[in-house]
C-alpha cells in the first residue's frame, strides 16, 4: 500500500504516503478510499498529509480529489508537509481544480508548522495525538 489513512480523532485524519503511486489505478483507490472515511464522518473533518516519501502525480487523479473535496459536506479543511521539492507543484496543481479551496495554506515544511496551521483554524484539534509514533513509525512489508 503506497498510503495509510488514519483516523486519528473524530475530527482528524492523517494521510501518510509511503511511496509514490505506481499506477493510476492506485491512485483512484486513494480516491475511493477518502471519500468512504468522508462520507462515514458524522460531521465536518480535517486531514493532514504527510508528503515526504510521496503524493498523488497524476494530474486526471488530482483533479478527481479536488472535486470531492470541493463538494463533499464532511471536509473541513486540509493541510499537508513536505520538504521535497516537486510536491509543492502539485499542491498548487490541486489548488487550480478547487475553485472554492477550502485550504488557506497547502502545504507546510514541517510537521509542527502544519499542526500550528490547524491549531490556528481548530484550536486542540491536534492536541493529545501520538505524532512522534504516527510519523516516525517504520513501513511494514
Amino acid at each position: 500500500m503506497d498510503y495509510q489513512i488514519t483516523c486519528v480523532s473524530d475530527k482528524l485524519v492523517f494521510i501518510r504516503w509511503f511511496s509514490e503511486p505506481e499506477s493510476v489505478k492506485s491512485e483512484n483507490q486513494f480516491i475511493l478510499d477518502l471519500r468512504t472515511v468522508l462520507d462515514q464522518a458524522p460531521y465536518p473533518i480535517y486531514v493532514l498529509s504527510d508528503l515526504r516519501e510521496g503524493r498523488l502525480k497524476n494530474v486526471e487523479t488530482i483533479r478527481k480529489l479536488a472535486d470531492l473535496i470541493e463538494h463533499h459536506p464532511h471536509f473541513a479543511t486540509g493541510t499537508a508537509f513536505s520538504q521535497d521539492i516537486y510536491t509543492p507543484l502539485f499542491v498548487g496543481l490541486y489548488s487550480r481544480y478547487s475553485h472554492q479551496a477550502k485550504t488557506e495554506r497547502g502545504i507546510w515544511p514541517s510537521l509542527e508548522d502544519a499542526l500550528s496551521f490547524l491549531e490556528s483554524i481548530a484550536p486542540g484539534i491536534t492536541k493529545g495525538i501520538d505524532w512522534d509514533t504516527l510519523v516516525c513509525t517504520p513501513v511494514l512489508e
